[in-house]
């Protein structure tokens, strides 16, 4: 209560005694670190009454609103940026903890179970410690509190790409696309799952869509390539790998892909000169050419054989 003969009493409790004694201990051994306390306005009233040299001491009160305006504040403290990676840096006691944490304030807070952020970093963490399926039913209640949102949708067709249901996936990117059509990232995973499925043309269309947002998305022109040379057109696989390579020299895998089309259309100078350089930037292809059926043309050569055989320092 609020009023009556409680604050008339002449005991201090002993939380609040305690405040008053160790009032200086804040400031010596916390010197450069602000306490906020959070009271409902009983409780404040109390203080004042009860633990005056303490409050006297505060630099200042703020009116904090309450019920919904409130639990938003809260939420948006707990809330983390949507990214993947940075949960990946966590150690797993870290994401265990969070997790834990999320869940302690969704089971005794009834009003934040309506919170689609705390359900998405839920999803989130599940979808870095590799429990796909949780972070698919967390992200699906995210996204019964917030359809809109394009992140959820986008990051759960992460979780069902890695359960290998690639049509779902689409179904997901397609959604986080209505919501967000110049997200470049979801055109080209949206790819990645019609090339899984053997849809290389619709494929290529989406990566067109990522390049035609962002030109220098290097995986785009690399998958582009991919969807082309399943085709059987080699020429502009080529070219596509070239536009992935000139955006990131270091691309082995676009250079080991444009030696297997060089090879094909038996170009064996261009092949050599491709792998060759995949090589130097990953040895296992060494290894993998020496069996790759599309170097069956030029597996006589002897450049070739030097190359397979050659020790790489």
């Amino acid at each position: 209560g609020g009023v009556g003969d409680y604050y008339k009493l002449d005991t201090v409790p002993p939380i609040l005694n305690h405040l008053n004694w160790q009032r200086e201990n804040f400031r010596d051994r916390f010197p450069h670190i602000c306490f906020i306390f959070l009271l409902p306005p009983f409780a404040l009233k109390y203080i004042l009454h009860r633990a005056p040299d303490f409050a006297d001491w505060r630099s200042g009160m703020v009116d904090i609103p309450t019920d919904r305006q409130l639990i938003t504040q809260e939420t948006d403290r707990l809330w983390l940026d949507g990214n993947l990676e940075q949960y990946r840096q966590w150690t797993p006691q870290q994401r265990l903890e969070r997790i834990a944490e999320i869940q302690t304030y969704l089971a005794e807070n009834p009003a934040l179970q309506r919170s689609s952020d705390l359900w998405f970093e839920q999803g989130n963490i599940s979808v870095i410690n590799e429990e796909y399926e949780e972070a698919i039913a967390s992200y699906n209640k995210a996204l019964e509190i917030n359809p809109d949102k394009d992140e959820a949708w986008y990051n759960r067709g992460i979780a069902l790409n890695n359960l290998g249901r690639s049509e779902e996936v689409i179904a997901s990117y397609d959604k986080a696309l209505e919501i967000n059509p110049d997200d470049d990232q979801a055109w080209n995973n949206r790819g990645n799952a019609l090339v899984n499925l053997g849809r290389s043309e619709e494929a290529i269309a989406s990566y067109d869509k990522a390049l035609e947002i962002n030109p220098d998305y290097d995986a785009a022109w690399y998958n582009r390539g991919i969807a082309l040379d399943n085709l059987g057109r080699s020429e502009e696989a080529i070219a596509s790998y070239a536009k992935a390579i000139a955006i990131k020299p270091d691309h082995d895998s676009a250079w080991y892909n444009r030696a297997c089309c060089f090879a094909l259309q038996n170009q064996i100078d261009l092949a050599i000169e491709s792998l060759t350089k995949a090589i130097s930037l990953n040895q296992e292809y060494q290894a993998m050419a020496k069996t790759d059926v599309d170097f069956d043309s030029v597996r006589d050569n002897q450049r070739f054989q030097s190359l397979l055989n050659s020790s790489m320092e």
